[in-house]
């Protein structure tokens, strides 16, 4: 099915600017581990292109909603394969690293949907 493009797009999406919303691993941080190692503090990040989305839509905002927890599991994954530590619980099983990841870039979704949905009011 065709997209309507009887409504005029708004102008984030005439641009050709990207848009992005960055989804943060969590930091992770202490002073020693278990064995006594320094243990630095690390995050990482990677960012979720949307321009290519109609956030008007329902079908839009879901995609990025779902490239966003997407992006979230692999950050999580990624922490525990780079930076393996004992003093960590698995992350990508921890709902913590999710969770924080996941809270953060939702809540930018949530503004660029509501952006792109008040366009023209």
């Amino acid at each position: 099915m065709a997209q309507d493009y009887s409504n005029p797009v708004p102008p984030q999406y005439a641009s050709g600017a990207p848009e992005v919303i960055t989804v943060y691993g969590p930091h992770r941080s202490h002073e020693r581990s278990t064995i006594g190692a320094p243990i630095e503090d690390v995050a990482i990040s990677h960012p979720v292109r949307y321009d290519d989305l109609d956030l008007r839509t329902e079908w839009g905002a879901s995609t990025l909603k779902h490239r966003i927890l997407y992006a979230a599991d692999r950050l999580c994954r990624q922490l525990d394969q780079v930076y393996p530590s004992s003093a960590y619980p698995p992350t990508s099983d921890s709902p913590p690293c999710r969770r924080t990841a996941v809270d953060d870039a939702m809540s930018q979704a949530d503004a660029a949907i509501a952006a792109a949905r008040s366009y023209g009011d």
